[in-house]
């Protein structure tokens, strides 16, 4: 037997949609903490390579975060990164490591579209 949802009032919806479309338009500003911390992990794992599948499981999680906060706000392009980024520093052990190049490209891709230039 399938429930059936209840009707949602319009007004309700309309007044959700506008405060997601409010709270979107802050996304960016809430990610620069996020893509500092990468580009912290970044420089450290350039560094110290012995440390570096840890520090790649730290900024994993991160990208992570940063994947499924993006398709909630409307930033496709940022989640398709994000979780390409996730992919592919949170394997353990990894079965391609992540080379920190690659890495860095992804971060500037997705600072550049929060920015508001082409990624």
């Amino acid at each position: 037997m399938t429930e059936q949802l209840p009707d949602i009032d319009p007004d309700i919806l309309a007044r959700a949609e506008a405060a997601l479309t409010a709270l979107s338009s802050q996304y960016p500003v809430w990610r620069e903490n996020d893509l500092a911390a990468m580009r912290t992990l970044l420089q450290v794992a350039r560094h110290r390579p012995d440390d570096r599948q840890d520090l790649w499981r730290e900024l994993a999680a991160i990208a992570h975060n940063v994947k499924g906060l993006a398709g909630t706000f409307g930033f496709p392009r940022i989640s398709e990164l994000a979780a390409d980024l996730h992919e592919r520093t949170a394997a353990i052990p990894p079965a391609a490591p992540a080379d920190p190049e690659t890495v860095a490209a992804m971060i500037d891709g997705i600072t550049r579209i929060l920015k508001g230039r082409p990624g």
